[in-house]
């Protein structure tokens, strides 16, 4: 281990901690295991909440851009063609 001043992310830390203050191999092997489970777990709730609320996302932000241009003081054509790119963008899941 080398001491650096400054902030520094080192995932399960407490992991490295227990190695190095002598805890037994078999200790570390189970709570390596228990974290890898629940990170894998975690990260399905992530993707999970992903799929579930990307509809409401792209709602949202279709709405937002539309509240834009309601308001926007551009002239009919560049409205009229900023609406296209829209439905184009929001059709293909870019927004």
């Amino acid at each position: 281990f080398q001491l650096k001043d400054g902030p520094r992310h080192v995932p399960h830390y407490g992991l490295l901690l227990a190695g190095v203050a002598g805890l037994p191999s078999s200790v570390i092997k189970t709570a390596i295991s228990i974290t890898s489970r629940i990170t894998e777990k975690e990260v399905k709730r992530m993707e999970v909440n992903c799929q579930q609320y990307h509809p409401i996302q792209m709602a949202y932000r279709l709405a937002q851009r539309l509240i834009c241009l309601k308001y926007s003081s551009q002239d009919e054509d560049s409205v009229r063609h900023a609406l296209q790119n829209l439905k184009e963008s929001y059709i293909d899941g870019r927004l």
